[in-house]
């Protein structure tokens, strides 16, 4: 069976080649690398997991200050904020986290607009938006579709 697996991955390296064997992205900084000012990078997060200083170590080691980086929790009235800051935002080239989208569903259309707006319309080059969410059926496809994934594990 091993050799069965190693023989596989051989004939899809010289296929399709070596990226369609490597494993995903695993730190944020390569993520980023990948990222665009119109792909959100979505954390699917797991019960306990809170990515805010893993998007804050990035901040610093990228030199973009952490008062260029807007959190925002989403939940209890704070949609028209959060839209108001990736609005300012995109313009200006900082970044904003939406935090537990899941806790949001009446947000999810409006983050989808700000999507399709952003991808539309002009960006500044290093506005990133990140988003954070548990999984959850509200998530609008097409938007869940467009971002890069990075799964969150709780610390062992």
């Amino acid at each position: 069976p091993e050799e069965l697996v190693l023989a596989a991955r051989k004939y899809v390296a010289s296929q399709l080649g070596a990226e369609f064997i490597e494993p995903p992205p695993r730190s944020l900084s390569e993520v980023y690398r990948d990222s665009s000012a119109c792909t959100p990078i979505l954390f699917l997060l797991s019960s306990g997991v809170d990515p805010t200083e893993e998007i804050n170590r990035l901040a610093d080691e990228l030199g973009a200050g952490r008062e260029d980086v807007h959190f925002v929790s989403l939940g209890q009235g704070q949609g028209a904020r959060a839209a108001a800051l990736v609005d300012a935002a995109r313009e200006t080239g900082e970044w904003v986290c939406l935090q537990n989208c899941h806790l949001a569903p009446s947000f999810m259309p409006t983050l989808q607009r700000l999507h399709e707006e952003l991808c539309a319309g002009s960006v500044h080059q290093n506005f990133r938006l990140f988003l954070t969410s548990m999984p959850c059926q509200t998530f609008p496809l097409s938007l869940l579709e467009s971002t890069i994934k990075i799964t969150s594990e709780p610390p062992a």
